[in-house]
């Protein structure tokens, strides 16, 4: 068999598999997959999904950065850069190289409000929260990483003087390679 590869195009999920329905691959590769939630190679909601012999690479997810306004808002969260499973999956001798979970950025401050917290990244190739089985599997260089916080607000210019604000916490990152919560 030949090796086929379905790319994302570093713009939007390769494969969202919906609520009772079985997926089977086979000598595939998911590449380049973009989400701005989870899961940008695939998004399983509680599907099946079986895949064998297959790669997953430089699929990312980065939570969404948040605008000035409203004041005080957190990243978004990013969990799952290649995969993230609320159902039933089964890896064989697949692959994991170069995908990514982060956080986006926090609000900055204004007129002297602190910034806001980044969000939160998890499971740089893998976020699972249902079944979760691999067999014979090779990760590598795979990321999970808290956003940046917002810089902190200017102080109050006179008649009042203030002082400048605190910049926001960074956000969490958590499970570099596999974050899960399931089984």
């Amino acid at each position: 068999g030949h090796q086929v590869t379905i790319n994302g195009g570093d713009l939007v999920r390769v494969f969202y598999v919906q609520t009772n329905v079985t997926l089977i691959i086979n000598n595939l590769t998911i590449a380049q997959g973009r989400s701005t939630t989870s899961g940008a190679g695939i998004f399983n909601d509680y599907g099946t999904v079986n895949i064998s012999n297959s790669t997953f690479t430089s699929n990312n997810v980065l939570g969404a950065a948040e605008p000035p306004w409203p004041e005080f808002a957190a990243g978004g969260s990013a969990a799952g850069g290649a995969v993230a499973n609320f159902g039933v999956m089964q890896f064989v001798n697949c692959t994991f190289t170069g995908n990514s979970a982060v956080g986006g950025a926090g609000s900055a401050g204004i007129s002297g409000a602190v910034g806001a917290p980044g969000g939160t990244g998890a499971g740089g190739s893998i976020w699972n929260s249902g079944t979760l089985t691999a067999i014979g599997c090779t990760m590598d260089a795979n990321l999970a990483a808290g956003g940046k916080g917002g810089d902190g607000g200017s102080g109050m210019p006179l008649p009042w003087p203030t002082p400048g604000c605190a910049g926001g916490a960074g956000g969490d990152g958590s499970g570099g390679v596999v974050f899960n919560s399931g089984l």
